[in-house]
């Protein structure tokens, strides 16, 4: 499916002083994204999204986050979020290069941390090996962080489940069209499950108003959906799936290649460009 031109026209500077403010906060300066261009066109859409809470900062600092996201990647083997947290975020979190490698090689008490950063670190190791916290890691924490979001009461004993790729065979059913999640299910690299849903979202609209109330839930209404989405919906996946194998597994792709394609995408703005629009607007763009 190609277009000339967004169904959904993004916000277009200037901006109203509300949403300049609301945009400088979260970007920090740098220009807004087109999805939250977009997003903030509808006043309604942009307030439920920002107040979901998908862009709250949590009580954590700009370092206290990045040190547990490139720590949780360094141990889960995310080695694609690591490198893109790093080169975004490792200079204006003024993290070192010892503390930068420390996220990867280096124990819990490693000296360049902090002892509030080795109780995070701490806690991140033991949630991630054994799913709970000792009561001494518990302890370190209520004492470094505890304060910043109400005193820690207790901790239940915390679960995991495997990631898999799962999709529904066809994303339309009676008078149903299936979006977002529920037709599909991806590894969380870079987002791209909430991309495709904003997509399918984008397009079931556009195409409701192209048929008309009269003809909402109809075949031929569903069937519509469904071919325009289809495309851009099995690329995504492919393409989502491509980099999990990619990034986790040494042995399909070997990891001196994973740094040069990194790398060239950092050194050759074009290609970064052109990774960013795909990775943000499909293959149907």
């Amino acid at each position: 499916m190609s277009q000339t031109a967004p169904r959904i026209a993004p916000l277009q500077p200037p901006y109203a002083p509300e949403i300049q403010e609301q945009f400088d906060r979260i970007m920090r300066g740098a220009p807004p994204l087109v999805l939250f261009r977009v997003m903030a066109s509808q006043p309604r859409a942009w307030e439920k999204f920002r107040g979901g809470s998908l862009l709250d900062r949590g009580p954590l600092s700009l370092r206290e986050r990045e040190i547990v996201i490139d720590r949780t990647c360094a141990l889960t083997g995310c080695e694609y979020e690591w490198g893109v947290h790093v080169t975004t975020f490792a200079g204006p979190a003024h993290l070192t290069d010892e503390q930068v490698r420390a996220t990867v090689r280096g124990g819990a008490d490693a000296p360049c941390w902090s002892p509030a950063e080795r109780a995070m670190i701490s806690a991140v190791d033991a949630l991630h090996h054994r799913a709970t916290l000792s009561d001494a890691e518990f302890a370190a924490l209520q004492a470094h962080f505890g304060d910043r979001a109400g005193r820690f009461v207790s901790v239940e004993r915390r679960a995991s489940f495997p990631l898999r790729l799962r999709s529904v065979n066809s994303a339309v059913a009676l008078r149903t069209a299936i979006v977002g999640n529920a037709a599909q299910a991806l590894h969380p690299i870079a987002g791209q499950g909430l991309n495709l849903g904003l997509r399918d979202a984008a397009v079931l609209a556009a195409t409701a108003a192209h048929h008309g109330a009269e003809a909402w839930g109809a075949p031929a209404m569903l069937s519509a959906y469904r071919d325009a989405r289809r495309s851009d919906v099995s690329h995504g996946i492919a393409f989502t799936d491509f980099l999990v194998g990619a990034f986790a597994d040494a042995r399909g792709v070997p990891t001196w290649l994973r740094g040069a394609a990194l790398t060239a995408l950092d050194l050759v703005p074009p290609a970064r460009r052109a990774f960013a629009e795909r990775m943000i607007h499909g293959s149907s763009r």
